[in-house]
C-alpha cells in the first residue's frame, strides 16, 4: 500500500472516484484527499515506490511524491465467537472485510448500535443479562456472510470476472440483513435475506425498519432511538392502551397518518409494528388482536430476553 500526491485529474476528472479497480495488475487506486493524495494497493513486494506507481498506472512521466508505504493483506474473517461472558468484540475486532463496497465501517455501527441498547436496558433494569446473549447470536451470522461475500466481491474486482456482487446486493449487505434471534418474534412470514437479494424495504420481523417521510419533514427512521417505539395508525388505539400498561418496559408511541404506512409496513390500518432501539422491527401484528394488553406484554417479555 503506497500513498502518494500526484495530480490525476487529466484521466479521473475534478471530481475522482472512491476507487479504481485496475484489473491489468491487480492493482486497486483510491482517492483518499481533495488536495491529490491517493494509496495505491499493489500485489507483491514492492522494490522502489515511485517506479511502481507510475508502472502500475501506465505514466511513466508522472509528477508525484511518495508520502508512506506499508505492505497489508486484504481479509475476510470474522470471529468464532462475538460474545463469552462479559467481553464482547466489536468492529474490527470481531471481523476484518476487505475494501469492496467499505462494508466494515456500517458493520462495525451495526455491532455498536445493536449492542448499546441491550446493555443500557440491563443496566437500568428493564431487561435481564439474558438480552445480551442476543447480540452474537444476531451479528455473527451477518459478519461471517459479509465476509464471504465481501472477499468473493474484492477477488473478482481485482479480476474483473464477472460482477463483484453477484450474490446479495452492496445495499443488501448493507442494510438488508434480517436477524434472526430468540429476542425476535417471528411472523411467519418468508426469508427477507436471502442469497442473491437486492434490498428492499420490509417491515418483516428482524428486518431493518423502513423509511418512510412523515408530514413534519422527517423521517420514521427518525423516531427509534434510545427506547422501544410502537407504530400504528389512528384505528391502532387498543395498541397504544395496551402500551401504556406495560411500565416494566418503556415504549414510545406514534400514530402515523401517512397513508403509504400500512402497505409499507406490511399491516391492516388497526395493525401495529414494534421497533428496536437500533431500528430493527422486533415484532408485528398484522391486524388487531383480542388481547392487545396480554400480547404486547408477552412481546415485550420476549423482546427484552425474558
Amino acid at each position: 500500500m503506497i500513498e502518494f500526491r500526484a495530480d490525476l485529474t487529466g484521466w479521473t476528472g475534478a471530481r475522482p472516484r472512491g476507487i479504481y479497480f485496475l484489473t491489468a495488475t491487480g492493482a486497486a487506486l483510491i482517492w483518499t484527499h481533495a488536495d491529490d493524495r491517493w494509496v495505491i494497493s499493489v500485489p507483491g513486494p514492492v522494490a522502489d515506490p515511485a517506479t511502481t506507481v507510475r508502472a502500475v498506472l501506465g505514466l511513466p512521466d508522472l509528477r508525484l511524491d511518495v508520502l508512506a508505504g506499508a505492505p497489508w493483506t486484504a481479509a475476510a474473517q470474522s470471529a468464532a465467537r462475538y460474545a463469552h461472558g462479559p467481553v464482547f468484540l466489536a468492529g474490527d475486532a470481531a471481523h476484518r472485510f476487505p475494501p469492496a463496497g467499505a462494508t466494515g465501517v456500517s458493520a462495525a455501527m451495526h455491532d455498536a448500535h445493536n449492542l448499546a441498547w441491550k446493555i443500557a436496558a440491563v443496566v437500568h433494569g428493564h431487561a435481564g443479562a439474558g438480552l445480551l446473549d442476543s447480540y452474537a447470536a444476531e451479528r455473527e451470522p451477518v459478519g461471517r456472510r459479509n465476509a464471504e461475500e465481501t472477499g468473493a466481491a474484492w477477488s473478482r474486482l481485482l479480476t474483473g470476472d464477472g460482477a463483484p456482487f453477484s450474490g446479495r446486493s452492496l445495499a443488501q449487505l448493507d442494510m438488508g440483513h434480517q436477524y434472526r434471534s430468540p429476542i425476535v418474534a417471528g411472523d411467519g412470514g418468508p426469508d427477507a435475506d436471502p442469497p442473491g437479494a437486492d434490498y428492499r424495504q420490509t417491515a418483516a420481523p428482524g428486518c431493518r425498519a423502513p423509511h418512510l417521510w412523515l408530514a413534519d419533514g422527517t423521517s420514521t427512521v427518525d423516531l427509534f432511538d434510545r427506547t422501544f417505539v410502537l407504530l400504528t395508525a389512528g384505528p391502532g388505539g387498543a395498541w397504544r392502551d395496551a402500551a401504556a400498561h406495560c411500565p416494566a418496559v418503556p415504549v414510545a408511541c406514534h400514530v402515523l397518518t401517512e397513508p403509504g404506512w400500512p402497505d409499507l409496513y406490511g399491516v391492516a390500518p388497526d395493525g401495529a409494528v414494534l421497533v428496536r432501539p437500533d431500528g430493527h422491527v422486533a415484532w408485528r401484528s398484522r391486524t388487531a388482536s383480542g388481547a392487545p394488553a396480554t400480547d404486547l406484554k408477552a412481546t415485550l417479555t420476549t423482546c427484552t430476553g425474558g
